[in-house]
Order: C-alpha cells, then sequence, then structure tokens
C-alpha cells in the first residue's frame, strides 16, 4: 500500500501518463523500482516489451511477447519483425524531430526493405547469393561485420543478380563491399515491370543519397526547411513514401502497426485503474 497523499498520486499519474505519450519507457521502469506500489509483474513486462519495440530488441521480444498476450509480434520473419520495430523507432523521432537520426537509419532499413521486396515480387531465393562476413580479432574470436555478396554463389551460373551486376558493373564488381541499398535497387530496377515500385525505390533512394549521406559524415543542422530544399519533400512526406514501400514489400499487418499504440494505450489503461485502488479509502 502506498503511503503517498491523493495529491502526490495524481502527480505521479500525471507524470506516468505523459512518460508514456513520449515513449519513455525506462524512465517509466525505473519509477515502477523505486515506487512499488504502482507495480505487478505483468505491467513491468508490458513496459519493458514496448521498450524492446522501440530499440529492436528481438531477443526480449521473444522472451516478452508470450508473456504477455502478444505473441504475434514473433510470428513474422526475423527481417520482417526487424522492419516492424523499426517502424515504430523512426515514427519517434519524425514526432520529435529528430531529423538527422532519422536520416541516419535510413540505410540500414532500405537495404532491408528492398531485400523483403526482392524476395516477394522477383527472387524468393535471394538470400542464397549473400553471405555473413566475419574478422578474426587478435584475440582469435571471430566477429561479425555484415553481410556481402556470395561470388561463389552469384558466378555459378545465370541467375538474376547475376545479370544485373553484369549489366550494371560489367566485370568490375567489388565482392569486398557490403549489401547495399544501392545494389538492391539495381537489381529492382533492372528487372521489375512494376513502374511504380521502381518509382518510389528510387525516389527512397535519393533521399538516402542526398540527405541521409551527408548528415552521416558532417554534423549539420537539419529542420524542415533543409530537407524541403534539398529534396523537395517535407519529413512527413518522406515517412509515406517510406510506408509505401512498407505496403508493396508485404509488411502489411495492421497488427504490427498498432502494437505500439495498443501497448501504450493498455499501460494507460492498467496505471488509471491502479490509481483508482490506491486513492480508495
Amino acid at each position: 500500500m502506498s503511503t503517498n497523499t491523493p495529491s502526490e498520486l495524481t502527480i505521479q499519474l500525471n507524470l506516468i501518463e505523459h512518460a508514456i505519450k513520449h515513449h519513455q519507457y525506462i524512465s517509466i521502469y525505473t519509477f515502477l523500482q523505486q515506487n512499488s506500489h504502482w507495480q505487478d509483474k505483468n505491467t513491468l513486462d508490458l513496459v519493458g516489451l514496448a521498450h524492446a519495440i522501440v530499440k529492436g530488441n528481438l531477443s526480449a521480444i521473444e522472451k516478452l511477447a508470450p508473456l504477455t498476450g502478444y505473441q504475434f509480434l514473433t510470428q513474422p520473419s526475423y527481417i520482417e519483425q526487424r522492419s516492424y520495430n523499426f517502424w515504430h523507432y523512426l515514427t519517434i523521432q519524425l514526432s520529435r524531430q529528430e531529423y538527422a537520426d532519422y536520416l541516419r537509419a535510413l540505410t540500414p532499413l532500405l537495404v532491408d526493405i528492398y531485400r523483403i521486396i526482392i524476395q516477394r515480387h522477383l527472387l524468393p531465393n535471394l538470400n542464397h547469393y549473400i553471405e555473413p562476413t566475419t574478422k578474426v580479432k587478435e584475440d582469435g574470436e571471430a566477429l561479425y561485420r555484415g553481410l556481402q555478396w556470395s561470388q561463389t554463389a552469384i558466378e555459378a551460373k545465370q541467375n538474376m543478380v547475376h545479370r544485373t551486376f553484369q549489366h550494371y558493373y560489367g566485370d568490375r564488381f567489388n565482392y569486398s563491399h557490403y549489401i547495399s541499398s544501392s545494389h538492391l535497387l539495381k537489381i529492382i530496377e533492372f528487372n521489375s515491370k512494376d513502374d511504380l515500385l521502381i518509382e518510389k525505390a528510387h525516389d527512397m533512394r535519393n533521399i538516402e543519397k542526398y540527405l541521409r549521406n551527408i548528415v552521416a559524415h558532417e554534423i549539420i543542422y537539419v529542420d524542415d526547411d533543409w530537407i524541403q530544399a534539398r529534396v523537395g519533400r517535407s519529413p512527413a512526406s518522406i515517412h509515406q513514401l517510406l510506408k509505401d514501400l512498407y505496403h508493396m514489400a508485404g509488411l502489411n499487418d495492421e497488427n504490427q502497426w498498432q502494437s505500439l499504440a495498443t501497448l501504450d494505450d493498455l499501460l494507460t489503461q492498467r496505471f488509471n485503474e491502479r490509481y483508482i485502488e490506491l486513492t480508495k479509502d
């Protein structure tokens, strides 16, 4: 039972609701640890799950989703889960006008989205031509470094990736490069018959090219006017273009799109119910 007065509990509830609204889950978790009268295990798990979604912590989601009734979060493939979770992160960055962080995040996301698009529409076995790379550290441990194209698989026989690279690079393709959105866009442009898909994928690549690349390498103040001046789009328009590509990739699960909002609503409801319990005579 709480030793706080009703007015103190009201202030605490207001602070909790503010933190939920602004997705400050670490602050909520810390508050609950320090004020045990507000918490129970399920609420802690829900806060932890919301934080895991925003941070893309798939191992934590795998653990917490079954405990909280959100098993559907683990149903898509690994790369699809990663993309859905990243959407929530980017939406929060957009709402906070953290445009530089938003733009820096586009590069790894576009690699995943373009991979899913290619697998869905053009080449289901795309992963056959991709391999992880490692570097052995001084202590002998193999450190994962990223994904590269498999020269052995691509050059073993004629295939879509080989034909595409031959068209754009001839025999000069550098297999030591990591897989990039530029490589994947070329596969889409050279092989797809969907003009709208090609247009949107190309537009998104240009946003990465003209916005993200400079932000990733220079300290620059980024606001709405700067973005509009460079690409003729608002941040909201860029976000909508990105959502269009998600849909073209088949990422249309409404439960996934609404998962964070649903969690926030549930947390708000639970804390309000707890407030009523705490303020009873």
